[in-house]
């Protein structure tokens, strides 16, 4: 596949189709965790909405790809025009603003995004498990306990609907990620899995739930603040992998 700025601009859409996705999912396993309420629902929201941080470093970064390639071309066919000799062709990597501005993106930007998301993550997981410390202190007054929807059936479509169209999305952007010039959506495929993952716990908790088993929900939203940190450090490996 060629890495021209067509290839760049089908990567920034699809990531803008995942940022959206991720609100969407997000904002209404928070809205009806609200209203039902549900406090594993607001538990995988804080995970899901979380993924907004790695869309957005992804949009901005291919889309300075699809604005290197298109100065790339224009310088290309202006050498070309003008019959350029190799001095003037020596500089021109030096001059390319939009070719600068990516490498400080690969430099800065990436790198700061996985370290927001590391941070949050552990932050969400660190406050789910001292809630859920709290509510076995008795010396501890005032807090708001573990709480079940009234609506099981609903949350059990929502939650099922999500994990399958997570599962899906994650699934195409992981088979386009193989082409070279789209492996940076290998972290936006990995965090949809993370969203599937979470939404089928849910579910799985929901199901127990049907069934009179309370505490199988309860441990499944713990589940999911150890699973945060869980996904936090494989993001820190892959880092200091990538340093190498």
């Amino acid at each position: 596949m060629r890495s021209d700025h067509f290839a760049y601009q089908q990567a920034t859409r699809v990531a803008g189709l995942g940022l959206l996705l991720q609100l969407a999912i997000g904002l209404t396993m928070l809205i009806f965790g609200q209203l039902a309420p549900d406090s594993s629902l607001l538990i995988g929201s804080a995970f899901v909405l979380t993924g907004i941080l790695v869309w957005i470093p992804l949009i901005v970064v291919f889309h300075q790809h699809r604005l290197e390639r298109q100065e790339a071309l224009e310088a290309d066919e202006l050498a070309s025009s003008r019959g350029v000799d190799s001095i003037f062709d020596a500089g021109r990597e030096e001059a390319g603003v939009a070719q600068r501005r990516l490498r400080l993106m690969h430099k800065f930007v990436l790198p700061a995004a996985r370290l927001l998301v590391t941070i949050t993550l552990v932050f969400l997981a660190w406050t789910v498990l001292r809630w859920f410390n709290q509510l076995d202190n008795p010396d501890v007054e005032e807090i708001m306990p573990f709480q079940v929807g009234g609506e099981l059936g609903w949350q059990l479509a929502i939650t099922l609907g999500f994990a399958v169209i997570s599962f899906i999305f994650s699934r195409f952007v992981a088979g386009m990620s193989q082409q070279p010039a789209w492996q940076n959506l290998r972290g936006g495929a990995g965090y949809m899995v993370g969203n599937a993952l979470v939404n089928l716990a849910i579910a799985v908790g929901i199901v127990f739930q049907l069934f009179d088993k309370p505490a199988v929900i309860e441990a499944v939203a713990q589940g999911i603040a150890v699973f945060q940190l869980a996904f936090a450090a494989e993001i820190i490996l892959n880092f200091i992998l990538n340093l190498y």
